[in-house]
């Protein structure tokens, strides 16, 4: 399905412990490398079906993408549900 005002999707990381930081999109994206990040509840949850992050804290929490064809043009927009 297609939604009417977005860009093609480049990359979709479901974020959740099954799923790690993989993509699950076509263009297969290098994994993700999650740093102090820890598996939380979900929205609806479910054990591990998010991921807890410290913000700015020390030491910080993020995930880190590798460049790939598709992660390396300039612009990369987040959408988080």
């Amino acid at each position: 399905s297609i939604i009417l005002g977005l860009p093609h999707l480049v990359g979709y990381y479901p974020l959740n412990f099954s799923s790690k930081a993989n993509d699950y999109s076509p263009s297969k994206n290098p994994a993700g490398i999650i740093s102090n990040a820890q598996p939380a509840l979900g929205h609806y949850g479910e054990v591990g079906g998010s991921y807890q992050f410290t913000g700015a804290r020390s030491p910080p929490s993020y995930i880190y993408l590798n460049e790939s064809y598709y992660l390396n043009r300039g612009k990369l927009g987040v959408f988080i549900i």
